[in-house]
This record gives C-alpha cells, sequence and structure tokens, in this order.
C-alpha cells in the first residue's frame, strides 16, 4: 500500500518505503543464526525525489545509501552517495542537459578505494554525450578523467585521460540491426565490440552475432545466439568461438508450461562433454507462489551416457499475508518469503523473510 498525499493541484506529493527483515538459520548443529533488516524509503514531488536505503545487520548498520534527484532550469541534478558504519564507499554527482538535441552529462565520482584500517580516496570526472540521428541509429561518447568511461576510479591518475568508450547502436543494416563499441584506455585503443540482430522468417526467433577484438583490430571471437518462441516454449542457444573459430562452449535454455507452472532448463556443454544443467519449477496461485530448484551435479558425461547426483533441493514459497488471512484488499500486511535448503543430512539452511510495503 502506497500513501499518496496531495499538496496542490499541480503537483503531487508521494512517500512510500519497504521494510525487509531476514532471519537465517546457516547451520543446525551447532546452531548458527543470522538476522538482517533493510529499510528504503523515497519521497517524490513533482520532479524532485530523494531516496535511501539502510542495511542493518546482527553488529549494526552495514550499509546506507542515499540519491537525489532535481530539475533545476534546464538541467537535471542527481547525486548518491554510499558508505558503511566504518567507512566511505562511493559517491557520485551528475548534472544533465540537451543541447540541438544531444544530450550531455558531466559526472563527479569519488570513491575509496582502500580498505577499513587504510583508506584510499580518488576521485574522476566523466563526460557523457549522446543523440539520434535519423536513419542511422544512436550513438553515445563517454570521456574518462581520472576515471574509465564505465565509471570505476583509476588509481594514482591524478586527473589525466582515463579512457573513453564511442558507441553506435540501433543502426539498420542487412535486415536487422547493428551496433558497434571502440573502447580505449590510458594505453590507446583497447578493445572493439560489435553485433548484428535480425528477425528469422519463422518460428517468432531471432538471430544474434556478437564480436569481439582487442588492440587494433585483433580478432578475439564471435558468439552466435537465436531467441524467441519455438512451438510453444520459450528458447535461447548460444554457440560461442575462439579467435580461430574454433567451437569452445554452447549452451541452450528452454522455459515452457508444465504441472500448471512453467519449467526452466538451462544446458551448458561443450564439444567433449555436458558442463552443467540445472531445472527451475514454479507456480502461482493467487495468494501464493512456489518455486523448486533441484542441485544437479553432473558426475560424469560423454554425450552418450551421463552419470549425474541430485545433492541438494531448494524451495521458495511466497505468501501475501493479507489475501491469506482473508483481510480486505485495502488492507496490505506485505509478503512473507520462505527459503528451504534440504540436502541428504538434513535442513542445510532455513531463511524467512517478511516484506512490508508502506
Amino acid at each position: 500500500m502506497i500513501g499518496v498525499f496531495c499538496l496542490a493541484a499541480e503537483a503531487q506529493s508521494l512517500l512510500y518505503g519497504t521494510n525487509s527483515m531476514s532471519v537465517s538459520i546457516l547451520s543446525i548443529t551447532p546452531l548458527q543464526m543470522d538476522v538482517s533488516d533493510t529499510f528504503t524509503i523515497s519521497y517524490r514531488y513533482d520532479r524532485f525525489s530523494i531516496s535511501s536505503r539502510t542495511s542493518l545487520g546482527v553488529a549494526g548498520l552495514t550499509g546506507q545509501s542515499f540519491r537525489l534527484s532535481t530539475p533545476i532550469g534546464d538541467y537535471s541534478v542527481q547525486g548518491s552517495a554510499s558508505f558503511t558504519s566504518e567507512a566511505f564507499t562511493n559517491a557520485n554527482f551528475a548534472i544533465s542537459t540537451s543541447w540541438e538535441g544531444v544530450g550531455l552529462t558531466t559526472t563527479l565520482v569519488a570513491a575509496n578505494q582502500g580498505s577499513v584500517q587504510t583508506p584510499s580516496y580518488g576521485a574522476g570526472i566523466t563526460l557523457r554525450a549522446s543523440g539520434m540521428v535519423e536513419g542511422l541509429g544512436r550513438f553515445t561518447v563517454i570521456t574518462g578523467i581520472g576515471a574509465t568511461p564505465y565509471g570505476s576510479i583509476l588509481e594514482d591518475c591524478d586527473l589525466t585521460f582515463g579512457g573513453a568508450r564511442i558507441s553506435w547502436s540501433s543502426v539498420p543494416f542487412c535486415g536487422g540491426t547493428g551496433s558497434f563499441d571502440i573502447v580505449f584506455s590510458c594505453d590507446g585503443l583497447d578493445a572493439q565490440y560489435w553485433s548484428w540482430t535480425m528477425p528469422l522468417p519463422f518460428c517468432d526467433l531471432r538471430l544474434r552475432v556478437n564480436g569481439v577484438h582487442e588492440g587494433l583490430f585483433l580478432f578475439q571471437g564471435l558468439s552466435v545466439s537465436t531467441s524467441g518462441t519455438l512451438w510453444g516454449a520459450r528458447t535461447n542457444g548460444t554457440i560461442a568461438y575462439d579467435e580461430t573459430l574454433t567451437f569452445t562452449q554452447g549452451s541452450w535454455s528452454v522455459t515452457n508450461d508444465f504441472f500448471g507452472g512453467r519449467l526452466s532448463s538451462t544446458l551448458s556443454y561443450d564439444e567433449a562433454s555436458i558442463i552443467s544443467q540445472s531445472f527451475t519449477w514454479s507456480r502461482a496461485w493467487d495468494f501464493w507462489s512456489l518455486t523448486l530448484s533441484p542441485g544437479f551435479e553432473i558426475l560424469a558425461s560423454d554425450w552418450e551416457t551421463m552419470e549425474f547426483d541430485i545433492p541438494s533441493l531448494r524451495a521458495t514459497l511466497r505468501w501475501d499475508l493479507a489475501c491469506c488471512l482473508g483481510l480486505h484488499d485495502d488492507i496490505d500486511l506485505g509478503d512473507l518469503v520462505l527459503n528451504l535448503t534440504v540436502s541428504r543430512d538434513g535442513f542445510d539452511r532455513i531463511a524467512a523473510t517478511y516484506t512490508m510495503v508502506f
């Protein structure tokens, strides 16, 4: 249930949040328990918003973060900060605007790269420009000063060039769309990534090809994947090749209706054998849901025979408390989630999480 307070006819004020408390039994003999709590609260008025996330454990505060977003004229300002009970973790401050259809963002980032005992603070700046070119797709250019274009602080960089990323996406090409990324590091050209996606003319499938290059366009490998609906089942298959176009590894996942729920299976393999196999079955009723995930361990496989073991089973049950107790729909008592992991020796882990929304 979300509280809504109307302060004016032109704007609306919203105050909402969640509180999640978890109690976990990590070991039965000897008994080991863990208790944690996560509290989030957000306030929004028109385009202004501020939020806080607090994480608590048995020893006290384990994490605290804040986020702020507000417009100032033609500019948009965002900021965030995170820390623990012992040390500052990271923070960033960004100013965004647009000019002639081009979005411009300047972000100041700071982080603690050391430990609690020996903190080491660093700072950097990222500059971002992005926009659309009609008929040619979308471009994005990000430059880092004292930081990578992904926002990671570089040690002992002293606000020098930290890297750049140039990307071009949604480019119409041969009946599909393509994208291309060029990444520069402090030492020059670092890597190039490209992809091409197109719809196949049957079974609602899509084909995607990804390629990777390093240095000065040195080919490192590619992957080919298909995804979509095949005979009513959601499928996703991927095959990877190395720099000599030799097959290295593949995977195939299928999701379909099964016993009133949804069964998902993922298979990973190489040229010699099956590497891993996983299964997950889930079903939702009116007021509760159940998810079962058996631990599937492959002992030996040669594509003709396979030895496997199921050493454990994980079950997740979720209840909508208000509905289960027969209360009115307007009353929200939150959700209760129970996670059980069972092996041949008994319960390996039991965790109960209660989440309340206000």
